[in-house]
């Protein structure tokens, strides 16, 4: 039997003897892979947000967990522990996905009750750090905090120096939330302090200087709050998070407008939409992309639709959109089974993923634009349902459009009138095009 039938069977047999039965049928190695292909087959329809799928094989695969390590005597019995707990975890990840926020916490606090100390302790760490963030956005700070100070010394402990300071970060800002200035600072600047490498800088360091900017700038202390974005740019540079990288230059340039030196905000504020704009189109390109290729598989020309993708890949990692490119691997994985160019099971394709650095004479007329609004003639083609990638913006419009107000404002202190006329413009187009969403939404 493939993978598909598996899933069939197992997400509709109840019998628990029937599906011992099953699972043992199939030898040790491939049900392993066959529950790591299901793990990302359950990544991939959450990414699409196909939530149907996503459940059918999350209830395949708990009932695959429970049998897997069944009549064999396994030399890496960690591995297969490992497979487990993720498998647990997906459900939790499905039902935060959905906003379910508190069977999410459900589900986490019953795995907590599986894990085996001492040696899941870094499974423990992680599972806080999940809650933590759900209790965060839910508003229980409280909470939170005693989760990421917990992970946080599971942390240290295991001497996982990325973790350890990413769980710091996160006590950080809950303490920004609850007010309590000093005790966020103290975390902090300890957290840059544990970074001695400038040039190899992690994004827990940089998302520390962007806290103590925002500290600063609640405390009313104007130039330390400014000298404060300033390390936070030059760390998110770095990391080329460009969209950080806008916002501080947004928040700079504000700051250049409150001294009146009207020129330098201008030019801060430019650069600030440049780098938008050209997210912005780079997840346009990204779509065409995916659109071309999506036409040429259906028309069977596989190895020009490989070149789309391929394509795509490339435009959404520049952009740093990172759902898209999942359900992107799938996509070439299926033409690849299909031209019988593939040995690897999903999971390790997925692994081992390395984009072909592919460009077609089509892509170089791609050409940038400007923010602008389209007519069409009423008629809307779709992709099919099962391949349509959902929008995944990277570049907020919310915060585009208080770009936009700014630079409405400092070019009508420059008295340059089409430039003011201009942004004036861009912000009725954006504007539209955010409320009406919102409409739509509601």
């Amino acid at each position: 039997m493939n993978l598909r039938e598996i899933v069939e069977k197992l997400h509709k047999e109840n019998n628990e003897n029937r599906i011992k039965n099953l699972v043992s049928g199939i030898n040790f190695r491939t049900r392993f892979n066959y529950l790591r292909e299901i793990i990302y087959h359950i990544d991939i329809f959450m990414a699409e947000k196909n939530y149907i799928y996503a459940e059918m094989f999350l209830i395949a695969g708990d009932k695959m967990a429970k049998y897997l390590d069944m009549d064999h005597d396994s030399q890496n019995p960690r591995d297969i522990r490992s497979l487990k707990i993720i498998t647990w975890k997906k459900w939790a990840k499905f039902y935060e996905s959905q906003g379910n926020y508190s069977k999410a916490l459900e589900h986490y606090r019953n795995i907590l009750k599986k894990i085996k100390l001492p040696d899941e302790e870094n499974f423990m760490a992680e599972i806080l750090m999940e809650m933590g963030i759900i209790e965060d956005v839910q508003g229980d700070k409280k909470e939170a905090l005693k989760k990421f100070l917990k992970s946080s010394s599971i942390y240290k402990r295991k001497e996982e120096d990325f973790n350890f300071k990413a769980s710091m970060f996160n006590c950080a800002h809950v303490l920004y939330d609850m007010n309590y200035y000093d005790k966020a600072k103290d975390m902090c600047r300890k957290i840059i302090s544990l970074e001695p490498n400038e040039a190899h800088i992690k994004s827990p360091v940089a998302n520390a200087y962007l806290e103590l900017a925002n500290i600063a700038e609640v405390e009313e202390n104007r130039e330390e709050s400014r000298s404060y974005y300033r390390q936070a740019l030059d760390a998110y540079r770095i990391l080329k998070d460009r969209i950080k990288e806008s916002d501080i230059l947004n928040r700079l340039g504000t700051f250049e407008m409150e001294d009146k030196d009207y020129e330098t905000a201008s030019r801060i504020y430019t650069s600030a939409l440049d780098i938008k704009k050209t997210v912005d189109q780079h997840q346009a390109k990204a779509r065409f992309c995916i659109t071309m290729a999506d036409v040429l598989r259906d028309g069977e020309n596989y190895e020009e639709a490989l070149v789309y993708y391929n394509m795509a890949f490339k435009f959404f990692g520049e952009a740093s959109v990172e759902s898209p490119r999942k359900v992107i691997k799938h996509r070439i994985y299926k033409i690849l089974q299909k031209m019988k160019l593939v040995r690897k099971d999903l999971g390790t394709f997925i692994e081992k993923f390395n984009p072909v650095n592919s460009e077609t004479d089509l892509s170089a007329k791609i050409n940038s634009i400007d923010y602008r609004e389209f007519n069409g003639d009423g008629y809307i083609f779709r992709a099919s349902e099962k391949w349509e990638v959902p929008e995944s913006y990277r570049v907020g419009e919310k915060f585009l459009m208080f770009l936009l107000k700014n630079l409405i404002k400092v070019y009508m202190n420059l008295r340059e009138e089409k430039e003011y006329n201009k942004y004036i413009e861009l912000k009725r187009i954006m504007e539209k095009r955010y409320f009406g969403a919102r409409k739509n939404q509601s």
